[in-house]
């Protein structure tokens, strides 16, 4: 879990698990860029594309980041995120958990 985040913060990477309900790696053989994200702000409906950049750390067990842009992290607010991971046997879509990015005091 990543959340809270707060409006602007980009210095922490967002480094999820994606494997399968077998704790299987999806990343084997797959580049970064295999890898996509979106967000879906609960208040307005509007999707969000992120558009940082993935790396896919240890293929085996994977391990991966995601480097937060500011345009992320740049609505306060509560998102539900949706990680799509495309394999070799076509797109896996990770199960969707939710976010909040709160405002800096």
């Amino acid at each position: 879990m990543i959340s809270p985040l707060y409006q602007g913060d980009t210095g922490s990477p967002f480094a999820p698990q994606l494997v399968d309900d077998s704790g299987n790696s999806l990343l084997i053989g797959l580049s970064n860029s295999a890898i996509s994200m979106k967000w879906k702000n609960k208040l307005t409906g509007a999707v969000q594309v992120c558009a940082g950049g993935w790396a896919i750390d240890n293929a085996s067990t994977g391990a991966c980041h995601y480097n937060l842009t500011a345009s992320d992290v740049a609505t306060v607010g509560q998102f539900t995120v949706y990680i799509t991971v495309q394999t070799a046997a076509g797109p896996r879509h990770m199960d969707p958990f939710e976010i909040e990015i709160m405002p800096v005091v």
